[in-house]
Formats: structure tokens, C-alpha cells, sequence
């Protein structure tokens, strides 16, 4: 495979209905190393992990992760973590970047938020003539960010392909969140 990714960090497993502990991350990592060293991964990477999580890694490993998958969108602003996977180069991947639906939000309480549906989203896809959801795309992209938005829709999925035939200025990139902030 091209990149192999763990899931979540120290997570459980459940086989069966049962629930089996996880193996420490110095203890499993050597296993994701392997799959590169013997040719069946490409590349490695990690998934959820936070700063504290990837130094814990980067002061073992032998091969680092390549990509660190979390969920990034303007709601959920990570720019520390994305800074300090650009220090270390390793790639951040979005998942959840158009962030639409039943979301559990602080202290558990599930909102409904719909992205797409924000002012300042529609504002900016009017002025370039595109999709909220390009838009959002569009912002994740413009940071360096490796996006991957879900979708079973052939015709959302040729839309999603063209959020990269426009590029948001930088000052416009900044305003975005300030819209969303209400400020």
C-alpha cells in the first residue's frame, strides 16, 4: 500500500465484542516500521495524535510518520499542530474539512452545524464564482493542508477536484475565521 495509518493513539481493540488493550506506541511502532522496511507500506503516518503524542514518537522512531491525519476545518483551527508538523515535515491530512451535521461539540453536547451554510463561506464562493464547499476545501489547501472530503457522489467529487482552480488570498484566508468567530 502506498501509506499505512494508525488509527488513534493507544486505542483499544475490539474483536468478537471483546475488548483487548492496546500495545504501547513504542511497542507497535517497530510493527509499522517493518511494513515499510519489508516493502508492504510505502509510507506510515499516524491519525489523531496531538504534539505531546508525536514527540513521544519522534524520540524513538526509526522511521518517522510521514502523514498525520486529524480532523482540520475552520471550526477546528489547528494551527499549532499544523506548524509543528511543518517543522518536522510531516504532511497534516484533513478529514471532516466541509464539516456538516451532527457534530458532539463541548462537554458532549451534540449541535448541528452545516460549514457551507456560513455567511462569510457563501460571501467568498460568490465572489469566486464557486461552491461553499470549494470554498472550505480551497482554505484547508491554500495552508498545505492535504484535504480528503467524503463524498459517494461522482458529480460532488469531479466539484471537489476544481477547489484547486482558484487560490484565496492570504488576508482573505484570515478574514475567513474571523467571520467565523463572529468578530
Amino acid at each position: 500500500v502506498d501509506l499505512f495509518l494508525d488509527h488513534w493513539p493507544s486505542s483499544p481493540k475490539i474483536k468478537n465484542g471483546k475488548v483487548f488493550p492496546s500495545e504501547p506506541l513504542h511497542v507497535y511502532w517497530p510493527k509499522m516500521e517493518a511494513l515499510v522496511e519489508q516493502g508492504y507500506a510505502r509510507g506510515i503516518g499516524v491519525c489523531n495524535f496531538n504534539v505531546q503524542s508525536i514527540c513521544n514518537l519522534l524520540s524513538f522512531c526509526k522511521i518517522k510518520p510521514v502523514v498525520l491525519q486529524v480532523e482540520y476545518h475552520p471550526y477546528l483551527y489547528q494551527k499549532s499542530l499544523r506548524e509543528f508538523c511543518r517543522r518536522f515535515n510531516i504532511q497534516m491530512m484533513a478529514y471532516n474539512s466541509l464539516c456538516k451535521g451532527a457534530y458532539v461539540y463541548l462537554h458532549d453536547k451534540e449541535v448541528q452545524v452545516d460549514l457551507l451554510k456560513e455567511e462569510i463561506i457563501i460571501k467568498m464562493a460568490e465572489k469566486y464564482k464557486v461552491t461553499p464547499g470549494q470554498i472550505a476545501i480551497n482554505w484547508s489547501i491554500a495552508q498545505g493542508i492535504v484535504v480528503i472530503p467524503r463524498t459517494s457522489r461522482e458529480d460532488r467529487m469531479e466539484e471537489n477536484l476544481k477547489s484547486v482552480e482558484f487560490k484565496l488570498k492570504e488576508e482573505e484566508a484570515d478574514d475567513f475565521l474571523l467571520g467565523l468567530c463572529g468578530n
